[in-house]
């Protein structure tokens, strides 16, 4: 009969640990998916960024092409008014 109290303690004990235990496992798991779905939203904000980053130098480089091919079109006409102006000099003159 001691026999018997003396393991029912021990198994209440072991019981008693086991419950610790599971209650200190489900507390780590939660801040482990806490912390994971805290990852995951700073994971999406930087590839936002990054993809914003990305589409503001897409925008950057397509103005200075455009400002490239509008300098290109003042030259030009600087150079067809002055070859016009050549030309019709001696008409007037």
């Amino acid at each position: 009969m001691q026999y018997l109290q003396k393991r029912l303690r021990t198994l209440e004990s072991e019981n008693t640990s086991l419950e610790q235990l599971s209650s200190r496992l489900r507390t780590d798991l939660e801040a482990a998916s806490k912390r994971a779905t805290q990852a995951d939203q700073a994971r999406l904000e930087t590839a936002e960024k990054l993809r914003s980053s990305l589409r503001s130098q897409e925008d950057q480089e397509r103005l200075m092409h455009q400002v490239q091919e509008t300098n290109l079109l003042r030259e030009s006409n600087v150079t067809l008014r002055y070859s016009y102006s050549c030309l019709l000099e001696p008409l007037l003159h």
